[in-house]
């Protein structure tokens, strides 16, 4: 019985000095931590301008009622107007194009990247102008532009 609260006693020093040293680095980790996140916050708010690509974010921007709304409004016609005769323009025309959706929800930088029917791409241009805003995109809880890419597809027949 001796020996095992004799051993007891040299052991519990050991753990107690132990543990207080590990709390000590705790607390620096924790405040290296809350650095590195303050730097990275600060980043987030001061890149304005920098559009990201779709895998950089952690949140993706959602348009309201989601895609199929979305296509809807851009092939309506009521949007802009009637389609305009084409006479170079038969069968079906797929239209792709890159859009940026800004911090506040709207587009911006419409870019198209296969060439179709060039008279469609002024109608492309003019119903992506009416669209309603965006929920935009989010990296580290804030805001940021990102670059989307998009495709509509005119029925011509």
């Amino acid at each position: 019985m001796f020996r095992s609260v004799a051993f007891a006693l040299i052991l519990t020093p050991a753990i107690v000095v132990g543990q207080s040293s590990v709390d000590i680095l705790k607390g620096n980790s924790d405040k290296a931590q809350q650095i590195y996140d303050a730097r990275k916050i600060e980043a987030a708010r001061s890149d304005t301008g920098r559009v990201y690509d779709l895998r950089s974010v952690d949140v993706k921007p959602t348009y309201p009622g989601g895609e199929e709304v979305l296509t809807d409004h851009l092939l309506d016609p009521a949007t802009c107007g009637k389609l305009p005769p084409m006479e170079s323009c038969f069968g079906s025309s797929k239209i792709i194009f890159d859009l940026v959706v800004n911090t506040d929800g709207s587009v911006s930088d419409v870019e198209f990247m296969k060439e179709g029917c060039s008279v469609l791409h002024s109608r492309v241009l003019c119903a992506t102008q009416g669209l309603s805003k965006w929920k935009p995109a989010l990296l580290n809880g804030f805001p940021v532009r990102t670059r989307l890419r998009r495709s509509v597809k005119f029925d011509l027949r």
